[in-house]
């Protein structure tokens, strides 16, 4: 309807007022950048969530801990701890669960860690580690955020079996909810989040961290100022919650060069070495200041340097609580789904983010981009299954694809409760 619309105005004769319409030719040229224009925001179809059935599974709940391990006894099984099953402290979990050959098992560790919604898993050496979240006080709000390390060691697979261990540690982050932490050269990354209830502005954080050995050191290089709004000048992206950080990359950017296009002037820095880590979105507070911005963490001789990048391709529109995880081939990119657009309204559809060069000189794949420029944002799927498991979703790298469990299904607001969901899925396009 819209090309014949289009059409119809070029082909029509001046109006009585004698003003100009678009020539046919014009017309044309119109018609095919509006095409181009809706070809970009429809999904490309390289994948799908596929149901994953298991015979059991964890109680249903939102934003808890989950991890594929990749040592030890229990390699290739999925960890997962903690979560809420509704909106107040008394719903935090503390319960242990492995997805091992095809089924969920609940562990029964002696010793585990608190209670907790928002917990952070990476695998570690034959376990995994844990670190933050939020837990119950007995402030007017009922909830404060965790600063602790936690050990899982596996222990035997016949039948599963591991024991928590907590760290007490000199040096770490502060303690935190609503940050990222992925797997990382063997440790784990950590970035941003909140030191305490999400409507208090002041305490977003933006500091990087790594673990490595058994300790924490924070990187200097990527330390920016507390901000409430991303400024293209800064060295590292701005305090934020709810946003997604993904590792294991290793994506070969142009030869020797990566340019930032955000710094002033443009194009006047070069970074050696690959990129390692891309991040996407967040919030600064839960129902507003929505961040659309991507990042990546690139090795500049050696010391990690976040540089911004523009949002090439059909980039996801800006969100916070959502997942995502590495490709299984990294060299697929990440694949992102679910989140909120809004205050508990779920943002629809799963996108890919491949480290894909832009070509140096303008063209139809390039109109006007800056050279260097790496990275491209693809729809790749716009069903409202799992994809609209919004705030609290949990996904993992396993050596059988991504697979997603967790969250609730939210359109139109509302709370927890009765929107919970328990299923599994498993993405197949990468």
């Amino acid at each position: 309807m819209l090309s014949a619309a289009l059409v119809a105005l070029a082909t029509a004769g001046k109006p009585a007022d004698g003003s100009d319409l678009l020539s046919l030719a014009e017309a044309r040229a119109e018609v095919r950048r509006l095409r181009a224009k809706l070809a970009a925001t429809e999904p490309t179809g390289a994948g799908q969530w596929v149901e994953v059935p298991t015979a059991h599974s964890p109680p249903y709940r939102s934003s808890g801990g989950m991890a594929t391990l990749t040592g030890g006894p229990l390699q290739g099984g999925v960890l997962l701890f903690g979560g809420a099953d509704g909106e107040h402290s008394g719903s935090f979990l503390n319960d242990t669960w492995l997805l091992f050959n095809n089924d969920w098992i609940e562990l029964k560790p002696p010793v585990v860690p608190g209670t907790r919604s928002n917990p952070q898993i990476v695998p570690y050496k034959s376990g995994a580690v844990m670190f933050g979240g939020f837990g119950p006080d007995t402030s007017r709000y009922g909830i404060t955020t965790l600063g602790d390390t936690w050990l899982f060691e596996a222990t035997g697979s016949n039948p599963p079996t591991g024991t928590w261990r907590e760290l007490t540690l000199p040096v770490h982050p502060a303690a935190r909810a609503y940050h990222t932490f992925t797997p990382y050269f063997g440790g784990g990354l950590l970035f941003g989040g909140r030191t305490a209830i999400w409507t208090n502005r002041v305490t977003a954080l933006g500091d990087t961290w790594v673990f490595e050995e058994d300790k924490w050191r924070q990187l200097e290089s990527t330390i920016v100022p507390t901000t409430l709004l991303q400024s293209t000048s800064m060295p590292a992206p701005s305090a934020r919650m709810g946003h997604i950080v993904v590792c294991g990359l290793n994506a070969t950017v142009e030869p020797e060069i990566a340019l930032n296009p955000g710094l002033n002037p443009p194009g006047n820095e070069k970074f050696v070495g690959p990129a390692d880590c891309v991040l996407y979105g967040g919030a600064v507070v839960a129902d507003a200041d929505f961040f659309s911005d991507t990042w990546l963490l690139y090795r500049n001789n050696g010391t990690p340097v976040w540089k911004q990048q523009n949002n090439y391709g059909t980039a996801p529109r800006g969100r916070w609580c959502f997942a995502a995880s590495a490709c299984t081939d990294p060299s697929n990119g990440i694949v992102m789904a679910g989140g909120s657009i809004d205050y508990r309204v779920s943002g629809v559809g799963t996108y890919q983010w491949t480290a894909t060069p832009v070509p140096h000189e303008p063209s139809s794949e390039n109109p006007g981009h800056p050279p260097g420029y790496t990275g491209k944002w693809e729809l790749v799927d716009s069903s409202t299954g799992a994809s609209q498991q919004s705030a609290g979703t949990m996904m993992t790298t396993t050596p059988n694809g991504v697979l997603l469990w967790g969250g609730y299904f939210n359109a139109s607001g509302g709370n927890h409760p009765g929107h919970l969901n328990e299923k599994l899925w498993r993405w197949t396009g990468c």
